[in-house]
């Protein structure tokens, strides 16, 4: 019997592996402390670069990540570049369900491969290979691999396992492997554990290694996420890429490279440079005939994006871009350079790192660290910044998406640390004049006023350039006043070094003034008003930071109707701290109430021991922002 038995289990055992393989990251196994705030999280990554020497390289990636909610689908997908310097020499996809049971195994012809720009000849031979499930039953889990041959580089990638706060991680693991006559450098942020350093022979292997660490609630006015993760960079010393040697020891050295792939690229037809000549006759003014060369660049271009390969760092030569009217912020930026210095206007080509919520560059690890360019125009006593991508850019305007940063300017002795033109906070208003005309059944007629200056103007400058139905939408939901209907608008551009834009607006607005009973309750501050913020963080984890300083004006008149007196009127407000000022106060004259509120908005970063006092600033304005007028009827 017991024999039997045994067999039993025996046969049990067999045919339940031809039945049910092991399962593969089941969720059950996710620790609940992983769970918490969490979207999405990493099971395992295992992360290496191998360096052969200063030209060659290979990357492998295995990694799996649990989709818990559809609020994770963002991290399910497979992208990958790749060109004739970055070789994709193999992957594989495998999604599994909640019980680690294999129900896809994604085949090649899958996978999406596209052009990385599609419809401009220059750039055929960059390629992404894209694969993103269909799946809609949570969780499931991805398994990938990918490996990476390099033929030649000037940057490695950075480690960042943890790339959202709502991703948590198990484990992660990156390897970096070099021989010693090739080391790279690297540095760590915010890392919870120190690194292991292993030689074996004539090489040297570190690594770093994550476990457990939890997903997170972001924080109100915390710091930019890539400067509270935890990350790795790396940059090689000595490079070689498509045979442009470098070296990246200092700034300096790194722009001396790059201002090697300018060499020769300057080279504009002989009519072109005839035009610029004529373009700028009768002006003595540099900044007009930077102007009138700058519009012309404008007008007779148009940007495509391309960061792959040697054309993620070398621009195509001016007569290329005059002849085909297109290319990157490279191209774009050495055409306009050209251009000026066909004129004998010097001009000065800069890498930046540009977005409006981009991190800033690490100064002191020279390396690859930007994603942009833009030209500068030395002048006697100032500087002219152009942005080159934007035929609607204003001249001499650089907005939010490249202003008041470190940037790389590249000359003949090499790289040279800049910064680029800020704005302050007395230049960058927003100032509101309205009148609303007040009925006794509390509906109202709207006449708004705004004037958008200096950084502000990105608040408009794509409403200026949109198309009517779309001004439209963007009045309504910008200015979102319930029962309102939008009966009237008009702008005007006023472009320039600090730009200007003024729009009018009318609504007509049922029901603004609320009634209860006799009284009347008319809102303050109808479009104008901070927003709630989150409530008091019982330990907060982060500095914090105020990335723009700015300055908002309102000055709102009401029309009382006939038949109402006044019964409250707010008290006024008056703050000041080291974030800023702010003041609301209300007056009254013949039939009217004037509410006139100031904002301004200190930028800055703020030790996490100061979030108390910041905490208390923003709810008093909050506060004050929902004070309300009340009316009572004489006639009740």
């Amino acid at each position: 019997m017991k024999s039997q038995i045994l067999f039993g289990l025996f046969l049990f055992l067999i045919w339940g592996k031809g039945f049910a393989s092991e399962p593969v990251y089941p969720v059950w196994l996710i620790p609940d402390s992983l769970k918490e705030n969490a979207n999405v999280v990493i099971r395992f990554d295992d992360f290496s670069v191998d360096i052969s020497n200063n030209y060659n390289a290979h990357i492998s990636n295995r990694y799996a990540v649990t989709i818990l909610n559809s609020r994770g689908d963002d991290h399910a997908e497979f992208l990958a570049p790749y060109d004739k310097l970055a070789k994709l020499s193999s992957f594989s996809i495998r999604i599994y369900d909640a019980n680690g049971q294999l129900i896809e195994d994604v085949k090649s012809k899958e996978v999406q491969d596209y052009s990385a720009i599609p419809g401009f000849s220059l750039y055929q031979d960059t390629r992404v290979k894209y694969y993103k499930p269909s799946i809609r039953k949570y969780p499931f889990t991805m398994v990938i691999s990918y490996q990476y041959t390099l033929n030649g580089y000037s940057q490695l990638p950075r480690w960042q396992p943890q790339s959202s706060p709502d991703m948590a991680i198990e484990k992660a693991v990156f390897t970096l492997s070099m021989p010693e006559e090739n080391q790279v450098k690297w540095l760590e942020k915010n890392m919870p554990n120190e690194r292991t350093e292993r030689r074996d022979g004539k090489f040297i292997t570190c690594t770093w290694e994550i476990n457990r660490l939890a997903a997170f609630k972001p924080e109100f006015m915390q710091p930019y996420m890539k400067d509270v993760l935890p990350v790795v960079l790396v940059a090689p010393l000595d490079f070689n890429l498509e045979g442009y040697k470098g070296n990246m020891e200092t700034w300096e050295s790194y722009g001396l490279w790059a201002n090697q792939l300018l060499e020769g690229k300057n080279n504009l037809p002989e009519e072109t440079q005839i035009k610029m000549r004529e373009l700028i006759a009768g002006s003595a003014d540099t900044i007009e005939m930077v102007r009138r060369i700058y519009q012309y660049m404008q007008q007779h271009t148009r940007y495509v994006s391309i960061q792959l390969g040697i054309g993620g760092f070398q621009p195509f030569d001016a007569e290329t871009v005059d002849r085909v009217g297109y290319g990157d912020c490279k191209a774009l930026t050495n055409y306009t350079k050209s251009l000026l210095e066909a004129v004998q206007i010097p001009a000065v080509y800069n890498l930046v790192r540009a977005g409006d919520e981009a991190s800033r560059i690490i100064t002191d690890f020279p390396s690859q660290q930007f994603n942009h360019v833009i030209l500068s125009v030395p002048l006697a006593n100032d500087t002219l910044w152009l942005e080159c991508t934007n035929q609607d850019m204003p001249f001499g305007y650089l907005g939010t998406f490249t202003d008041n940063r470190r940037a790389l300017a590249i000359t003949d002795k090499g790289g040279v640390l800049v910064r680029t033109k800020s704005y302050e906070a007395d230049s960058n208003l927003i100032c509101t004049t309205a009148t609303f005309h007040v009925d006794a059944d509390g509906n109202c007629n709207a006449d708004f006023d705004i004037c958008y200056n200096g950084l502000q103007y990105d608040e408009v400058f794509g409403f200026i350039h949109a198309d009517a139905e779309t001004q439209r939408k963007w009045l309504i939901d910008e200015f979102y006043i319930p029962n309102s209907e939008l009966t009237d608008y008009a702008v005007t551009n006023l472009p320039g070094l600090t730009p200007q834009a003024k729009l009018k607006v009318n609504f007509e607005i049922n029901r603004y003034g609320v009634k209860s009973g006799k009284r009347m309750f008319v809102a303050l501050n109808p479009v104008d008003a901070f927003p709630d913020i989150p409530a008091r963080e019982e330990e907060r984890r982060f500095d914090i930071e105020l990335r723009e300083s700015y300055i908002h004006t309102d000055s709102i008149v009401f029309k009382l109707p006939a038949g109402y007196r006044i019964e409250y009127l707010p008290p006024q407000v008056e703050l000041s701290s080291d974030f800023g000022q702010f003041s609301a106060r209300v007056e009254q004259a013949d039939g009217m109430v004037i509410y006139h509120r100031c904002l301004k908005v200190v930028e800055g970063r703020y030790d996490v021991s100061t979030y108390n006092e910041f905490y208390d600033f923003y709810s008093k304005i909050v506060k004050s922002d929902k004070a309300k007028l009340v009316l009572t009827s004489s006639d009740l």
